[in-house]
Order: structure tokens, then C-alpha cells, then sequence
């Protein structure tokens, strides 16, 4: 089972879809995170100075707004491709039939 789990693993990473889902959430994560400079700091890494979080309650709102806006959409878009993907393979026949 999981020599089975380790190859559609990946074959899912070789698609496109994919790395563009992979992308979009490293530019997400950039974007969404709150400036050094700016008046709410969340956490600040430059070369001469170090300050973590002046108010932690950022982190539940950004997943909250992550998750929000990009889960939807996304989950759609894997969840037909992996279906499909799966059909072709035969592995979804071994999945339903497969007591976990």
C-alpha cells in the first residue's frame, strides 16, 4: 500500500496542475504575510534584527483567508483530476475495493 501511495504520489508531482497549485501558494504566502515595515509585524528576519510577533492572532485570519478563497476552487480542480487519474491507473477500483 504504500510502495502504491509513494508512485501516484509521484506521478501527481509530474503534472502540471500541480506545480501550478504549488506556485500560486508560495506567491499566496508571500503576499498575504503582513510587511516588516508596515504596522502590524508579524515576524521580522532581517541580517541585525529579530522580533517575533507583536500580535499572533494573524496566523488563524491568513489561513482562514487562504483556505477561503483558494480551497474551493482548487479542491475542485485535484479532486476531478485524481479521480480521473486514478480511473486510468485501475487504482481507484484497488482504493474502493481496499478496506483502509
Amino acid at each position: 500500500m504504500m510502495r502504491l501511495i509513494a508512485v501516484d504520489y509521484r506521478e501527481r508531482t509530474q503534472q502540471f496542475s500541480f506545480r501550478i497549485l504549488a506556485v500560486i501558494a508560495l506567491f499566496a504566502a508571500v503576499i498575504l504575510a503582513p510587511r516588516p515595515k508596515g504596522n502590524f509585524r508579524v515576524l521580522v528576519l532581517d541580517p541585525q534584527y529579530f522580533a517575533q510577533a507583536n500580535n499572533p492572532t494573524w496566523l488563524p485570519i491568513g489561513v482562514a483567508c487562504v483556505l477561503s478563497l483558494f480551497f474551493p476552487l482548487v479542491s475542485l480542480v485535484i479532486a476531478r483530476q485524481g479521480i480521473h487519474a486514478d480511473r486510468e491507473n485501475g487504482v481507484l477500483t484497488y482504493l474502493l475495493t481496499t478496506k483502509l
